[in-house]
């Protein structure tokens, strides 16, 4: 990573990750505000995406919040104007230098410019980009009902600094979906993308995420032996279905169709009460 910013000519400070090992119980329960996070995760019950109703947070991903916590701390104790945000285990494009030396072309009260991320659940609403930015992209505002996901390296300004450090200090939801939040930010996709992710580099989060997946599985393994033991004969079968969590998938499926059930019923009712008025 140094090797590549020293070739690109950009000045840069490596801070140092907070250790969510070493987080103490207390420092978590201050922190970690888990009424939110059900709350949160709860209104997403009818996403059928890679995400469960209820994603509790492990403790790497609350020390990756506060990490970026310390970056927006010093934004904006040195009111820093604008700053690129990087993930340690990224690849960079040789245009990245030129675009954050067109900061000031972005558009008019811009607060995050995501420079690689997951935006494919995202609609991208096309903008006029400024003609010295166009012959490498195009800038795309972030619009409709989800948040941009996967924030491997991002621009953010002092302004927004200040209002991601007062959207975080309480704890519900990855550090990504912070930033990705256009309800609250201004947020704007550079595409192409100029940060590309290195899966080759294992990552603290990466890691506790394999081992919750395997925990996952060996629960998964134990519903379908309980309620179908006979399944034990077709052990092939089984491990299919245990690998891609088909019965998680199910009970996902019960309540999307549950919660869409509800919400029909509810704005039934709703019309036939201002009917009856």
């Amino acid at each position: 990573m140094e090797e590549q910013l020293q070739g690109l000519g950009l000045d840069y400070k490596r801070v140092p990750a907070v250790d969510g090992r070493k987080l103490s119980q207390g420092i978590l329960d201050a922190i970690h505000d888990k009424d939110a996070e059900q709350r949160y995760w709860r209104s997403r019950e009818f996403d059928l995406r890679k995400y469960p109703p209820f994603h509790e947070l492990s403790r790497a991903e609350i020390a990756c919040v506060l990490s970026h916590r310390q970056i927006y701390q010093e934004i904006v104790e040195n009111n820093i104007d604008t700053v690129l945000v990087l993930e340690d285990d990224v690849y960079l494009s040789e245009q990245i230098g030129e675009l954050l030396r067109l900061s000031h072309l972005f558009p008019h009260g811009w607060d995050i410019v995501e420079l690689g991320c997951c935006a494919r659940k995202t609609f991208l609403k096309k903008i006029k980009t400024p003609q010295a930015i166009s012959g490498f992209g195009e800038l795309k505002k972030a619009v409709g009902m989800r948040e941009v996901i996967g924030s491997y390296g991002y621009i953010v300004n002092f302004k927004s600094a200040n209002k991601l450090l007062d959207s975080t200090k309480v704890i519900y939801k990855t550090i990504d979906l912070y930033i990705g939040d256009h309800k609250i930010f201004n947020v704007y996709v550079f595409e192409p993308q100029l940060v590309l992710h290195n899966n080759l580099f294992d990552t603290t989060i990466q890691t506790e995420k394999d081992l919750q997946k395997k925990s996952k599985e060996k629960a998964e393994y134990h519903i379908w032996e309980t309620y179908f033991p006979w399944f034990s004969n077709f052990p092939r079968l089984l491990g299919w279905m245990v690998k891609f969590r088909l019965m998680r998938a199910i009970m996902k499926l019960k309540i999307s169709i549950s919660y869409r059930i509800a919400k029909l019923m509810f704005f039934t009712r709703q019309a036939f009460t201002s009917r009856g008025q």
